[in-house]
């Protein structure tokens, strides 16, 4: 009996995304991706100065505030927990990377992912370094290309006998060298929304919620704007029109107080923040951070947005005043592309915040401490002026 219903849940589960594919042929068409702006130069890098290829922003960099205890929690049966936050990248982690964005080397599209300067950087060392071509492209991935000084020093240490033969190949052992991240996402949820993520199996950029919209057209939108543009245009979000409007990132935060105090802005009576915790492999997210973000911005965006600072204060519901977030952290906040997909072997647990005053309770120590680095810092640099 139990085997028979399995099957026939599968077989559901089959029919609806039949009927989903259907709808999506049929339903009105998402609006138009704009043109492309010209190719700009992107920020050349010394690759040949890089050693290491670890990732940075781990614990050390961390204010330390646990997660409260007592928080409610809503965490569905059979997910991983904390025993899969150690375990290497999986086969299925990679093979969905790899059908987002095809492993292929391609000039045209390191340009509009980094700029002319920097892909052709990039062509350069791979042919000092002897990188064959079929290997070359997981430079595709966005998780690589903007990581591609560091893929370049994991690289060149590898005995000859262990170097990746082609593209997947090296993607997977990128990918597990840079090991996961335990990370965060926080969302203002109703039972029905929170329902429908746990049965995607996956988090969806905001985009992906539009009518008309699937994962193609957030594809599209990747291909067609690259990488730095996108990733400018989320981090300065009142100019997503220059990328047709449609969001195909997603962000996630390895401090926990940093995502739910931007979620609190989506909170209300009906919508509790909903605190993802989840394990997911570093590679899967762009290797800038926000500070690096927002340097490459003005090329896409303007010369408005050339200036630049290390910390900047965002006011929310759950902190009026403001909290000071460091941008020049990995951890602040990971862009990633298209979704958080394989969820249930993925997630940790799910907190639940009863209400706002709850939440501006359990952020306190973290806004503190965060306001006491950035006085720290303030005074370190004027200091150093002369």
């Amino acid at each position: 009996l139990k085997a028979k219903f399995q099957f026939q849940s599968l077989a559901m589960k089959r029919l609806w995304k039949g009927i989903e594919q259907i709808f999506e042929e049929v339903a009105p068409p998402p609006p138009p991706i704009p043109e492309p702006a010209p190719l700009v130069a992107g920020l050349e890098q010394e690759w040949a100065d890089v050693s290491s290829w670890l990732e940075p922003g781990g614990d050390r960099d961390s204010p330390q505030c646990p997660v409260p205890e007592g928080l409610g929690t809503v965490t569905p049966k059979g997910v991983r927990g904390h025993e899969g936050s150690t375990e290497s990248v999986t086969e299925a982690e990679v093979d969905w990377m790899a059908t987002q964005r095809p492993l292929i080397f391609d000039m045209a599209q390191l340009s509009r992912d980094y700029g002319e300067k920097e892909a052709a950087q990039m062509q350069q060392a791979m042919q000092e370094l002897g990188v064959p071509m079929a290997v070359a492209g997981v430079l595709a991935w966005p998780g690589v290309g903007s990581r591609w000084p560091r893929f370049l020093a994991w690289w060149k240490q590898l005995p000859l006998p262990e170097q990746p033969d082609g593209a997947r190949s090296a993607l997977l052992g990128f990918a597990r060298v840079l090991g996961r991240v335990r990370t965060f996402r926080a969302l203002a949820l109703d039972d029905v929304g929170l329902k429908r993520i746990l049965s995607e199996d996956e988090i969806f950029p905001s985009g992906r919620l539009r009518d008309g919209v699937n994962a193609a057209h957030l594809r599209r939108v990747v291909d067609v704007h690259g990488v730095s543009k996108v990733t400018a245009v989320r981090l300065y979000i009142s100019n997503m029109p220059k990328i047709g409007g449609i969001d195909p990132s997603i962000s996630l935060h390895d401090d926990w107080q940093t995502t739910s105090i931007i979620a609190s802005g989506y909170a209300s009576s009906g919508k509790k923040v909903h605190l993802f915790e989840l394990s997911v492999p570093a590679v899967e997210s762009v290797g800038w951070t926000l500070y690096e973000v927002a340097q490459r911005s003005s090329e896409h965006l303007g010369a408005q947005y050339a200036d630049h600072e290390q910390w900047f204060k965002f006011p929310s519901p759950a902190v009026p005043q403001g909290t000071w977030f460091d941008s020049m952290l990995q951890r602040t906040e990971r862009y990633g592309f298209y979704s958080v997909p394989h969820l249930h072997s993925r997630l940790m647990n799910i907190y639940v915040f009863d209400n706002l005053s709850q939440l501006r309770a359990a952020v306190d120590p973290f806004v503190k401490v965060m306001a006491e680095r950035q006085s720290a810092s303030s005074t370190r640099n004027e200091e150093a002026q002369p």
